[in-house]
């Protein structure tokens, strides 16, 4: 297993399709995202984009609470959301 402190998760969005990676796993009590069967990274956080500057989605927060990660959602007006992390779900 190979600990990465890189960004090889991603979504891509267009009018009409959707591609996100979905394959994650929870080892020694931390989230790792495998883009494949030969790369292993941990998810450190999840930041993304929102149009029309909404805030953290149901999706969201059920993502960062599910596996105890924070998240950023940086709206397209310049606003920015923080969720999740430590202490947050108490």
């Amino acid at each position: 297993m190979t600990d990465y402190n890189i960004d090889i998760g991603y979504q891509s969005n267009t009018i009409k399709s959707t591609y996100r990676y979905t394959y994650v796993e929870n080892i020694g009590g931390s989230p790792y995202l495998s883009p494949n069967i030969f790369q292993r990274a941990r998810i450190y956080n999840k930041a993304h984009t929102h149009p029309r500057s909404t805030p953290p989605g149901a999706s969201d927060l059920q993502f960062s609470y599910l596996f105890g990660i924070p998240g950023i959602v940086f709206g397209w007006n310049g606003a920015i959301y923080n969720f999740g992390g430590s202490g947050y779900w108490k």
